[in-house]
């Protein structure tokens, strides 16, 4: 089943994502979605007795010639639509949890206007994953790699994994192969669930939920996630802009976000870099790129501008030829789902940087969110003037 928070509420308002009038099965044959829409929101759902659900049972084949037209008018129906459907009886519930175009075109819709959806759950959303065959043939090579090693060589690897085993209990290569095999899925468990998310997201499926349902529940927890990680971080081109309220505000001028000619551009390398990009002034060209940092006067050394994760993905810390800069606390937006970096005196997106815009004659971010006096509300793990002391 999906999570609470998508099933709760009163009776169902059946309202079609599309305005298409008909349907088309499988093999072809049209049927009414204006017939269908109001037939399905006369079943008053909520109330609906279990016998009179178990009578509905066959309700699809009997009413509309086959069970293609309710997976139809099911992919219209919005998240808090869909729901209720799934509680009218086992038998709508086997077919809408059996039909993935369903929960496909649901995280469509849930995902169209998002900044981030991690890549591994939009893969498992179109069945792009790593089958169990690959798993097991996975666990087949990494067993003949174990048994090519020595026996002083697989104790050294059940030490580095801290394998813990009663006395004669391996005897054999293949004893020592299955328990270290036994403690690297062990520990790949008990690995974040963030990290498996990431990378292996079809663990974390329940028992007979289809792939894009399970995609689908996985984003929706993942959008409270308030912690980036190293591989996150450095797939991200980030948006760049001084704040107008902090140390750097005499500097907004030469900012070319507040001019509204461009927004900077930051990217953070594996190997510990942060470089950055500004356009080019359209009014002067050969003035060269818009570098606020370069007309305050700002130089690096040889190191330039580095950074470092801490807090466990929470805090971004920034460096200035290896000296501690500003600490930029990780936010997450929670209408976008974009990760957001923010310190006294910048503010950074994950995705384009909302437009500048005026609001009693004053110039503020048009996303009301990322607005100067409304950063500290976005939620994060730790709190600015804190943990961070900036």
């Amino acid at each position: 089943m999906i999570p609470d928070a998508l099933v709760r509420g009163g009776n169902p308002q059946f309202t079609p994502r599309s305005p298409a009038t008909h349907l088309q099965h499988h093999d072809g044959r049209v049927a009414s979605q204006a017939g269908a829409v109001p037939l399905l929101a006369s079943l008053r759902l909520s109330t609906m007795s279990t016998s009179q659900a178990e009578d509905f049972d066959a309700f699809p084949d009997l009413a509309f010639g086959g069970n293609d037209v309710l997976s139809e008018v099911a992919s219209q129906l919005a998240i808090g639509d869909l729901a209720p459907l799934l509680r009218v009886s086992k038998a709508w519930q086997g077919i809408l949890d059996g039909t993935p175009f369903i929960w496909r075109a649901l995280c469509e819709q849930a995902w169209e206007d998002k900044a981030y959806v991690p890549a591994s759950l939009r893969s498992m959303a179109e069945g792009e994953f790593v089958s169990k065959d690959a798993a097991q043939e996975s666990d087949e090579k990494e067993r003949k790699y174990l048994l090519a090693l020595k026996i002083r060589e697989l104790k050294d690897l059940m030490r580095s994994l801290r394998v813990q085993v009663s006395a004669g209990e391996l005897i054999e290569k293949d004893d020592f192969a299955e328990a270290i095999m036994r403690a690297r899925r062990k520990a790949a468990e008990s690995h974040t669930a963030t990290q498996t998310l990431l990378s292996r997201p079809w663990l974390l499926a329940r028992a007979s939920e289809p792939l894009p349902k399970a995609a689908l529940r996985l984003s929706l927890s993942d959008a409270q996630r308030l912690r980036v990680t190293e591989d996150e971080l450095t797939s991200f081109v980030f948006n760049v802009r001084l704040r107008n309220d902090g140390p750097l505000k005499d500097a907004v001028r030469f900012d070319p976000w507040w001019q509204g000619k461009g927004r900077g551009e930051a990217r953070f390398s594996a190997d510990g870099r942060v470089s950055f990009t500004w356009p080019e002034d359209p009014d002067d060209p050969a003035a060269g790129p818009m570098d606020p940092f370069a007309a305050m006067g700002m130089r690096l050394g040889p190191l330039g501008m580095g950074w470092e994760l801490q807090m466990e993905g929470g805090l971004v810390q920034l460096l200035f030829d290896g000296h501690s800069g500003p600490q930029e606390l990780v936010c997450r937006h929670p209408v976008t789902w974009g990760w957001v970096l923010y310190s006294g005196g910048s503010c950074w997106t994950s995705w384009t940087m909302p437009a500048r815009t005026t609001v009693d004659g004053e110039p503020v971010c048009s996303d009301p969110l990322l607005r100067e006096a409304a950063l500290f509300k976005l939620p994060s793990e730790l709190k600015l003037g804190t943990q961070t002391g900036s």
